[in-house]
């Protein structure tokens, strides 16, 4: 099995912020249970000159997964792209996929992942989410339903995308 970490939010020093720690931490107990061959960190990021996936990688290098035994896919810009470039990266084939994330996100990984055929689980995060967080994640299942790979035109998705990865673009060259 491979359990994938998706980024979340970083502090302005590009530590991980709470959702990103929470995540890790998880990943890191579930580690330990030894049912796991692989760790995927799965941000495109940049904070202070750092990618979030290798900042994640190198959290949990140091919190017991062994570093032969983690991957980073450093291009993901959503959760469309965090499972899609996740996979091209790994390479395996018929592997179940175990992500560490609140349920809310699981719902939209979930979708995309049945339209990848490739089967996923859960290890819930919980986190405090505000009133418009919640709207937005209820925004962003909808999405997944009715384009579960995020490649429909129409989709904003794929405008925010585009966005993010020029801002970090930016942030990598400081």
């Amino acid at each position: 099995m491979v359990l994938m970490v998706p980024g979340c939010d970083f502090e302005n020093d590009g530590k991980p912020g709470p959702e990103t720690l929470a995540r890790l931490k998880a990943a890191a107990a579930a580690w330990k249970t030894g049912e796991y061959d692989w760790v995927v960190t799965s941000d495109g990021s940049w904070h202070a000159g750092n990618n979030g996936a290798a900042v994640m990688a190198n959290w949990l290098a140091m919190n017991g997964v062994p570093p032969d035994k983690i991957r980073c896919e450093t291009e993901s810009a959503d959760t469309y792209e965090n499972l899609q470039l996740s996979r091209a990266k790994l390479g395996i084939a018929g592997a179940k996929w175990v992500i560490p994330t609140e349920p809310s996100q699981y719902a939209r990984f979930a979708k995309t992942a049945r339209a990848m055929n490739l089967a996923v689980g859960n290890i819930p995060v919980p986190v405090k989410m505000s009133i418009p967080r919640s709207f937005l994640e209820g925004v962003f299942l909808a999405l997944h339903t009715v384009d579960p790979l995020g490649n429909a035109k129409w989709n904003p998705s794929r405008i925010n995308r585009r966005r993010r990865k020029q801002q970090w673009a930016k942030e990598k060259n400081k």
